[in-house]
């Protein structure tokens, strides 16, 4: 998906039957654990966020879940390819290179 030229991913926000637990992961399939069975209390999918980075779309999950700002890891720098704002502790992903630097 590709919005204002720029592509965007997909990310999905899950909870358990309960309620408590939220979950966000990287694309929109139910999380499964390394042994390939489902992730516990990720039975009911919340949200999909559709974003550049991961920074990104924690910031708007946290948002949805009125749970205060969110904190990217370590400190904003300039992206070394073409010189957008990104966090190379974080996901390191550039929203407007789209490399992971």
């Amino acid at each position: 998906m590709a919005i204002g030229g720029r592509k965007m991913k997909s990310y999905s926000a899950w909870t358990g039957l309960d309620g408590k637990a939220k979950t966000l992961v990287e694309g929109v399939e139910r999380p499964r654990a390394l042994n390939g069975t489902h992730v516990p209390e990720t039975e009911v999918q919340l949200w999909t966020i559709h974003a550049a980075t991961w920074e990104e779309a924690s910031a708007i999950h946290f948002l949805r879940l009125g749970s205060g700002d969110y904190s990217p890891h370590g400190e904003a720098q300039p992206c070394p390819v073409c010189g957008a704002m990104f966090y190379p502790e974080g996901s390191r992903d550039c929203w407007r290179c789209e490399r992971k630097v």
